[in-house]
């Protein structure tokens, strides 16, 4: 793996030539974010990419992270695979929280008991949610919404889907049609 720095001329260079903006170029034109600026690689140093001004790029952080496999778009352009992994993060959050809070003992409201305490816990580290009052399955029911459709249900092993398959123990996703808002 080529592990040459790059020299401080080459970035003016680069710098120079992006004109201050980030210059990935998709179908829709190239992107005109000034901010969060760094140098890529086109070809990788992992597989003996130069550095040299055809082969470097000053990219957004976004940007970055699209070329990286850290986010990927569906057809619509929208961010997947960074919504996946936050469900990941906030379903690891809800296990642990939910475990240490009713300790494995069942609750008759176990979903209001859970949610509740819950919304306001992410919400201490900055998540945008709100404890929502539903059915699932013709029972009453309670979850967490976030934006962007998201849910958090710490409770959802007690229903089974319409096919008949049962929810996970945690389910964390976008919102299934069989949850209805009160």
């Amino acid at each position: 793996m080529n592990k040459t720095k790059i020299s401080d001329s080459l970035r003016t260079r680069i710098n120079h030539r992006s004109k201050g903006m980030c210059e990935y170029i998709d179908k829709d034109g190239r992107c005109r974010k000034t901010t969060g600026l760094s140098i890529h690689h086109k070809n990788p140093r992992s597989n003996n990419g130069e550095n040299s001004m055809k082969n470097l790029i000053r990219v957004c952080n976004f940007h970055r992270k699209l070329e990286h496999g850290m986010v990927k778009l569906d057809e619509d352009g929208i961010k997947i695979k960074q919504q996946k992994a936050k469900c990941q993060r906030l379903k690891n959050i809800v296990s642990e929280f939910t475990r240490g809070l009713l300790d494995g003992k069942p609750s008759e409201k176990m979903c209001l008991v859970v949610c509740m305490p819950l919304a306001g816990f992410l919400k201490i580290y900055g998540y945008r949610c709100v404890v929502t009052e539903g059915t699932v399955n013709e029972l009453e029911h309670f979850w967490i919404t976030l934006p962007e459709n998201i849910i958090i249900d710490p409770t959802a092993n007690q229903f089974s889907r319409p096919d008949g398959n049962p929810m996970p123990k945690i389910y964390v996703g976008l919102k299934p049609e069989w949850y209805k808002n009160a």
